[in-house]
């Protein structure tokens, strides 16, 4: 695993933190924490450190998902652009300046755009799958060298060359030195526009010296064929010759066998000269593919191939397709295309090499055959037909083959590789056809004029302006972030002077209603107690009443007697007291209960009021204590995410729940603020 301690280039540091100030990236961010935190109430996770790792990543994917199709993600993606494309522009700009520099600049922004790349990926290896972004196109030449070190990466072969080097160095060198040295120099001398052996001594030694190792170690089983030379060809062009190696050491050697090694051994049985079953079904399986590719891309291509081939007594198309186009799938085109073009097709299969129903060998032999097809359609035997592709081979362009690969089979292959790697998101856009659609180039890369060439005085005299700008900038820049932080200081405490003043005059409020109760509750005990004492002083007013009207005085009647007889005095008879008839007595009782009744319900009606005021009052409270308990619980959920029980509060500290409980009053005291000017 490459060290996390890589080196970023300075303009993609100065470009992340652009990036992060930018306002777009807090939206993205403030958007994509909403989206963690949604998933974590929607599964009863009270905390994001609860989770695995696994879990974290799982939940940061679905929140990625959900975010990637909003506004905010398009408007941080053109910014991340824009971003890119300015800084990476003005620091090629600054080396074009330079007397010194001799490349233009498309060559400058591929080399920087490719340590950038390569930077990266050595920092996060797991981003590799992002390459697939760079199907059907030549990578540059820094990012295709470490491109195919990774994946034709195997420390074992190094370490074994390297020990055996150290151990005796005869043990790496074969018997036959002399003759692959030149049969190297011959193969080297055949694609001379790309190799100057008078130059570059060590792009021959390096080659020998390779091959002659690979001799003592098949030499036991096999021997070297002209096949062995002609695939170390591309390695000695993208190992040695484009990084212009003057000498070499073990260590390089070392690296060119290790990849050298590596492709050889697997490659598939198409490439190997053998009679074996697998071999033989791998050529049968060649010839399949590139009949099915002609007949679903070009079927006059495909019926002529078959006319010429019945003439030669040969009726199966793939059979007669995969004898005329072994040589060229044995040797993966090398010494037919032109280097440019076997480079950029060996990119396509290295980057595919873990997809093997890409069947790269297949598609570009069909290619071929489909870029020559004007040629071959005049032609009326197979013997033509194989000088048609000897003779136009060298004159194919990687141009032509990214047309016809990008028109015939990039759906597939897109569709092939979202299928690898389960499914995931890659950018899987042919660079070569994104203007006009979606993505939009860069614009720096052919804005304006490059700046002229300067002398040395005019030159130290610009960078000491430029170091002064860039110090005035930097000073202007802590100078802006020392006011917002003195504005933010001074907000915060205006709001805390609005919201101690809006705390008093609440608390104000509070305690005259409290009095303001206290005396409401003082004068109804009173009234109370009046009508108390006049329910007591009627009741015994009614008493007294009652108790005289049962007393009643008796009435004697004297009897006259006759005044001439004498008269013999008799006892006067005693006459009972009369009583109250009952119909009185029942009548003063009703009036009693009548009264008693009429002055109780006076009573209630004063103390609790009417039956439907009492109605209408139980339902204001049950409202008013319901919109209460909702906007705290929303406030809950909006200041924390979720509702917080009495647990929650308890494994707070003193400092946080202080904090906690005061945004929550603010928050519900906004909230009533809002409900109460909506009701007006």
């Amino acid at each position: 695993m490459a060290s996390t301690k890589t080196n970023l280039p300075a303009w993609l540091l100065l470009s992340k933190d652009d990036i992060t100030r930018s306002v777009e990236w807090k939206d993205l961010t403030s958007e994509l924490f909403d989206a963690v935190q949604h998933q974590l109430t929607e599964n009863h996770v009270s905390y994001f450190s609860d989770l695995t790792d696994s879990e974290k990543v799982m939940f940061l994917d679905r929140a990625g998902k959900l975010v990637r199709d909003s506004s905010s993600y398009q408007k941080l993606m053109a910014t991340v652009s824009e971003t890119l494309d300015r800084n990476l522009n003005e620091e090629v700009t600054q080396t074009i300046i330079d007397a010194s520099n001799t490349r233009t600049k498309a060559e400058l922004l591929l080399q920087e755009s490719s340590k950038a790349s390569i930077s990266l990926l050595q920092r996060w290896p797991d981003l590799k799958t992002k390459l697939f972004a760079c199907l059907n196109r030549p990578l540059p030449t820094e990012l295709r060298r470490a491109v195919w070190n990774w994946f034709l990466a195997n420390p074992i072969v190094r370490k074994e060359y390297l020990e055996k080097l150290s151990r005796n160095k005869q043990d790496t060198v074969s018997r036959h030195d002399a003759a692959i040295g030149q049969k190297c120099k011959a193969f080297l001398s055949s694609e001379s526009s790309h190799f100057r052996l008078e130059s570059y001594p060590a792009l021959l030694n390096i080659m020998k010296t390779s091959i002659s190792y690979r001799d003592v170690k098949v030499s036991s089983t096999s021997t070297i064929v002209d096949t062995d030379f002609l695939l170390a060809i591309p390695f000695v062009k993208v190992m040695v010759a484009d990084t212009h190696v003057q000498l070499i050491n073990a260590e390089e050697i070392a690296s060119f066998v290790e990849v050298y090694f590596t492709f050889l051994d697997s490659r598939p049985s198409l490439m190997k000269d053998s009679k074996s079953k697998e071999f033989l079904l791998a050529q049968k399986q060649f010839g399949s593919k590139m009949a099915d590719y002609l007949n679903s891309k070009d079927q006059q291509l495909a019926l002529t191939l078959q006319r010429i081939f019945s003439h030669d007594q040969t009726t199966q198309l793939a059979e007669s397709l995969a004898a005329i186009m072994r040589s060229y799938a044995r040797c993966m085109f090398v010494g037919f295309l032109s280097l440019d073009v076997v480079c950029y097709i060996w990119d396509q299969y290295i980057l595919s090499m873990k997809l093997p129903s890409f069947n790269c060998i297949a598609t570009f032999s069909a290619v071929m055959l489909l870029l020559l097809r004007d040629e071959i359609l005049v032609c009326r035997n197979t013997k033509e037909i194989e000088e048609v592709l000897l003779a136009g081979s060298k004159k194919l362009t990687i141009r032509d083959f990214q047309r016809v690969i990008d028109h015939h089979f990039m759906a597939d292959w897109q569709r092939l590789v979202t299928e690898e790697v389960h499914g995931s998101d890659l950018p899987l856009v042919d660079p070569v056809a994104t203007v006009g659609r979606s993505a939009h180039p860069w614009s720096g890369w052919f804005r304006g004029q490059p700046p002229t060439r300067q002398r040395v005085e005019d030159r130290r005299q610009t960078r000491e302006e430029r170091e002064q700008e860039r110090r005035r900038q930097l000073m202007e820049h802590r100078r802006e972030e020392a006011r917002k932080k003195q504005e933010q200081k001074e907000e915060m405490r205006r709001r805390e002077q609005e919201m101690r003043q809006e705390f008093q005059a609440q608390k104000k409020r509070e305690k005259e209603g409290i009095v303001a109760l206290e005396k409401e509750l003082k004068r109804e005990r009173q009234e109370r107690s009046s009508v108390e004492k006049k329910k007591d002083e009627e009741i015994a007013r009614l008493q007294v009443e009652l108790a005289r009207l049962k007393r009643v005085t008796p009435v004697t009647s004297p009897a006259i007697r006759s005044s001439g007889a004498p008269s013999v005095k008799e006892p006067t008879p005693v006459n009972p007291s009369p009583r109250l008839s009952r119909a009185s007595r029942q009548q003063v009782e009703d009036m009693v209960r009548s009264l008693l009744g009429a002055t109780l319900h006076s009573l209630d009606l004063v103390a609790h009021g009417s039956e439907e005021q009492r109605t209408n009052l139980d339902i204001i409270t049950k409202d008013a204590l319901q919109t209460n308990s909702d906007q705290y619980k929303e406030a809950e959920r909006e200041l924390f995410g979720r509702e917080l029980n009495t647990d929650d509060w308890d494994r707070m500290d003193e400092e946080e729940r202080s904090e906690n409980t005061r945004k929550l009053m603010t928050r519900l005291k906004e909230m009533r603020d809002e409900s109460r000017l909506n009701a007006t």
